[in-house]
């Protein structure tokens, strides 16, 4: 299914380490996204500031979006191949299944 995200990959400034915070889309060269640690609680909604290794987590992990939604994308398309009799009544997998594909459903905005 297509989405209407800014294609990958993407990649935070100098691997997270940039005080910027920046994340790029590499194909683009555009910022899709800043991770922000503010004192103004128009930004936090009056929650505590963010400290630096959380910054530079928050950073990578909305670096590896992308690939993450490809990842998910497959295992979802590779799982749902597979009808649920023949998971040998594994209600975890087609538990796991459900949940992929509501995920997914959140990265489209569909959820």
């Amino acid at each position: 299914m297509e989405t209407k995200f800014t294609p990958g990959p993407w990649e935070a400034c100098r691997n997270g380490e940039c005080p910027c915070r920046m994340v790029w889309s590499k194909p683009y060269d555009v910022v899709v996204a800043v991770a922000i640690a503010a004192s103004d609680e128009e930004y936090t909604c009056g929650e505590g500031i963010a400290d630096e290794d959380m910054l530079r987590a928050n950073s990578l992990l909305i670096a590896a979006a992308p690939e993450l939604y490809e990842l998910l994308s497959a295992m979802a398309e590779y799982m749902s191949d597979i009808p649920e009799s023949a998971a040998g009544g594994d209600d975890y997998a087609v538990s796991l299944c459900r949940k992929a594909n509501a995920v997914l459903k959140k990265f489209r905005g569909e959820a």
